[in-house]
């Protein structure tokens, strides 16, 4: 049990990273995903990447 104050917050501190880690993991996958989208589309859009290639990366990240 969390017996005092000093406990609880420390214990609440530890959580709160914990959170905000994995938080902060979640967005940066997104950003991840998100900058391979628009390079997979820039390279569609001025064909400096083959179609098939741009499926064969698809498939490898799925």
């Amino acid at each position: 049990m969390l017996s005092n104050d000093a406990d609880r917050q420390d214990y609440t501190k530890r959580a709160a990273q914990e959170i905000v880690e994995k938080g902060l993991k979640e967005i940066w996958e997104v950003l991840e995903d998100l900058a391979l989208v628009n390079a997979i589309k820039e390279g569609e859009k001025t064909e400096l990447v083959p179609e098939e290639q741009i499926f064969e990366i698809l498939e490898r990240i799925s």
